[in-house]
């Protein structure tokens, strides 16, 4: 189907410069994988652009498949061994060695503490194994805010609880902005929260008075709670240097010439989430949008923006993401 794709770009004498590769080309959505049935000849591909002097850039999500805990898994074993990954705060867990166990792609899934110094050991050897099944030019990084399919964290089936409670009791009291005439609320505080809610906020932000799962930190994303042991931090503290950590250690990889198949060329980095100086290490893209143009104008102003927090190459999903495909 690719291959039919720039077959077609070739014959109607459209530009291409860069073929993207999501991740229907994984094996089971687990990183540094191929599925072999859907895409036999990667190598092939890669061989096909760069012989017409194109390239090739393949997606890696965030979450570390967790659905086979077995030495089959090379790479959530690599990485358990080294206890790189997150660990949860809420539950004790023997069959999962107290990792934060979450849902994305993989039905079961856990993230790399990006903080522990010996997290580049699994993700380097990763990234070495997908080059030799796929020879790509560049690696998009995804999911990395980081994003999961549950809010907070998924209770292992051997979980034992550390608090007897996990709700959240908040005092009832809502802020209003100073010196301004009318009730202008800048956030809400709340007697009692989701029954799901994982951490002990003083206050908790509202964008949707309709959509109570919506107001939580944690929605779609890890326990804020959850602990980056090797710093003996909380999430809550360091959440949104997830993406840019994920990015340099990338970075990292791609630049080294004692361990990276990449060459010595200069390094292409796609990532979803960034933070100040993310620039350094990684291009950035304005994530998810809409297929409206009131999207393709606001995308403007997000790609300036961007420059202006330091990452001079910034870019949006021009068509849209998000609702039916419209001719014009």
């Amino acid at each position: 189907m690719v291959e039919e794709v720039i077959d077609e770009y070739k014959k109607n004498e459209f530009p291409l410069e860069t073929v993207y590769l999501d991740i229907p080309y994984m094996n089971n959505y687990a990183d540094f994988t191929v599925d072999k049935a859907a895409f036999p000849d990667l190598i092939g591909l890669g061989k096909k652009l760069h012989d017409a002097n194109q390239k090739l850039v393949v997606i890696i999500d965030a979450a570390v498949s967790a659905e086979d805990i077995s030495e089959n898994n090379k790479y959530y074993t690599q990485g358990n061994k080294d206890d790189i990954f997150i660990k949860s705060g809420l539950y004790k867990s023997a069959k999962y060695n107290n990792n934060l166990i979450t849902h994305v792609w993989p039905k079961q899934a856990v993230f790399v503490d990006w903080f522990h110094e010996k997290s580049s050991i699994m993700w380097n050897q990763g990234l070495y194994d997908l080059y030799e099944q796929v020879p790509y030019d560049g690696i998009w990084i995804d999911m990395n805010e980081p994003t999961s399919f549950v809010n907070g964290e998924l209770v292992p089936e051997d979980a034992i609880p550390l608090y007897a409670d996990n709700t959240r009791f908040l005092e009832g009291i809502e802020y209003a902005a100073e010196n301004v005439e009318e009730d202008f609320s800048w956030y809400k505080s709340y007697t009692e929260m989701e029954k799901f809610s994982t951490w002990f906020l003083p206050f908790v932000p509202t964008h949707n008075e309709s959509a109570s799962t919506k107001e939580s930190f944690d929605y779609m994303t890890m326990s804020l709670n959850a602990s980056h042991a090797s710093i003996n931090e909380l999430d809550y503290n360091v959440h949104s240097l997830y993406g840019h950590m994920m990015s340099e250690k990338t970075f990292n990889f791609l630049t080294s010439q004692e361990e990276s198949p990449y060459g010595d060329h200069r390094p292409f980095i796609l990532t979803r989430s960034s933070f100040a100086s993310t620039g350094r290490y990684s291009s950035h893209w304005l994530g998810d949008n809409w297929r409206d143009w009131r999207y393709m104008r606001l995308s403007i102003a997000g790609m300036m923006n961007m420059n202006m927090f330091g990452i001079p190459q910034a870019g949006a999903d021009v068509c849209g993401f998000f609702g039916d495909k419209k001719d014009d």
